[in-house]
């Protein structure tokens, strides 16, 4: 697999806006699964991290429900190019 934008492959988690490592350090591979290749590896995230995901999360969803359909719209529109 030939990855033309390695930004776009990331082995920290994306919590309340920001990339992070587990609190551990530890990574999991992740593998192809037709040729068993490792193709990169993510943060082996436990409950501290699990809960702060989903306290952003909740955060999140609370401005965006309050955005206008039309803003919503525009947000998915220019990032799904």
């Amino acid at each position: 697999m030939i990855l033309r934008d390695s930004s776009l492959l990331q082995s920290h988690s994306y919590i309340d806006g920001q990339w992070v490592p587990a609190d551990s350090g530890e990574t999991l591979a992740v593998t192809n699964p037709a040729n068993g290749e490792t193709v990169g590896h993510v943060a082996k995230c436990g409950t501290a991290e699990t809960r702060r995901m989903i306290e952003a999360a909740g955060q999140a969803q609370k401005i965006w429900s309050r955005s206008l359909v039309k803003e919503r719209a525009a947000l998915l529109r220019y990032s799904s190019i």
